[in-house]
């Protein structure tokens, strides 16, 4: 109880969950996100996730209803993101969750959730990497032993990326958001103009229970668009809410 109250304590004093050097940058307003760089991380973790890794398994479960799997996930994703930004301007700081449990006095679950947000985002990184593996082995044609190989290889450069410091991976982050933009462009693009309606028919053509399976597996991905609210608006410098 007294090791609660003194993480009860800690927060409201600032006591941030940041290491006390990245603390020390904040104060000094190095690694600012822009209003570009924060919707760069929510919108690449989004297609990243939910369009090339997801799709497939989507469509294998709801078929011609996979769009609604991609209206459910985004509703929920909206009222999640407009939560966290509530919780945000409240608290007036970064941290997420844990900063805002530990404000309302609840230490012990703060660090309950915090896990479970650690073991949610180590499983969506494993899913673009499994995905990243599998599409550059089928490049190459080669098999299982390569894709995993390239899943480790892109883990560890976007980890180096990420050490360098957020002017480094906001960068990245926005070369590549561009880059697959421009690719699903072009993809929309061709398939808009073949598309007829007697594709979709029938339209329940798996059944129902496929949407609310296929939308869970988009949810997975679509957790990023809370990750620039949970690095808070001083941050960011983005006005929230």
């Amino acid at each position: 109880m007294n090791r609660d109250r003194q993480g009860a304590d800690a927060a409201e004093q600032g006591g941030g969950p940041y290491h006390p050097r990245t603390e020390h940058h904040q104060r000094r307003g190095r690694g600012r996100l822009r209003l570009r760089d924060a919707s760069a991380m929510a919108i690449g973790g989004m297609i990243g996730g939910g369009i090339f890794s997801v799709l497939g398994v989507t469509i294998q479960l709801a078929g011609h209803l996979a769009f609604a799997c991609f209206l459910l996930a985004g509703a929920v994703a909206l009222v999640t993101a407009h939560s966290y930004a509530g919780l945000a301007r409240r608290s007036g700081r970064s941290g997420g969750p844990y900063a805002y449990l530990c404000e309302a006095g609840h230490p012990h679950f703060a660090a309950i959730t915090s896990w479970y947000l650690v073991f949610g985002y180590v499983l969506a990184l494993a899913v673009y990497a499994f995905t990243f593996g599998h599409y550059v082995a089928q490049v190459f044609g080669t098999g299982d032993v390569f894709a995993r190989i390239a899943s480790v290889v892109v883990l560890g450069a976007f980890l180096m990326i990420n050490v360098r410091g957020i002017g480094a991976s906001r960068l990245t982050e926005d070369s590549v958001v561009l880059a697959k933009l421009v690719i699903l462009a072009g993809i929309a693009g061709i398939g808009l103009f073949a598309w007829t309606p007697h594709r979709l028919s029938p339209l329940a053509d798996t059944g129902y229970l496929g949407v609310f399976v296929g939308a869970a597996s988009i949810l997975i991905a679509y957790v990023a668009v809370v990750v620039p609210i949970l690095r808070g608006r001083h941050r960011t410098g983005v006005s929230i809410g």
